[in-house]
């Protein structure tokens, strides 16, 4: 109803363009920093040891993903409450990949003229909405938040890969 007094308060999806500059450096991952040879510090074997030993995180998120699934946690919830864990979620189930700048989705088979996106301005937070056209059936759309709400969201379909930046 206010929607209808007030069109300026209701967010709206804006169309995002999605570059194919084969040109453009493809974003590199972040190397793990390791130690090389037999010259570590206790330290920092323990540090190390810690951050790679996270396989109860793991089961618990995964335990929670399969609980959302299921129904049995309502998904607004954890979308309010952990949204990483929503966008980490909806790209795993993609096969895709969340780097630390943005994520890249595989979308073998599909042209770029088949990849439409939309960003949406909700609050303190970004939307996206990934909408992938295949022929005669339905197109598959999904919606997920990004994690920085402040940045510009780029594009690029190259190589059968969409890459997004923030």
């Amino acid at each position: 109803m206010e929607a209808a007094h007030n069109p300026h308060r209701m967010a709206t999806w804006e169309s995002l363009p999605v570059g194919t500059d084969h040109t453009q450096e493809t974003p590199g991952e972040i190397d793990a920093q390791g130690v090389i040879g037999l010259t570590a510090e206790v330290e920092h074997l323990h540090a190390e040891f810690h951050q790679e030993a996270n396989h109860l995180n793991e089961v618990q998120a995964m335990h929670q993903e399969v609980l959302v699934s299921a129904g049995m946690l309502p998904e607004t919830h954890m979308a309010e409450v952990h949204p990483d864990r929503q966008l980490k979620w909806m790209v795993e189930a993609l096969h895709g990949k969340v780097n630390p700048d943005g994520l890249t989705i595989p979308l073998l088979g599909v042209s770029a003229e088949d990849v439409t996106l939309f960003t949406k301005k909700d609050g303190e937070r970004t939307m996206l909405k990934l909408v992938v056209q295949d022929g005669d059936n339905e197109p598959l759309e999904r919606e997920m938040p990004l994690p920085d709400a402040d940045s510009e969201v780029s594009a690029n379909y190259i190589n059968g890969r969409l890459h997004l930046r923030w």
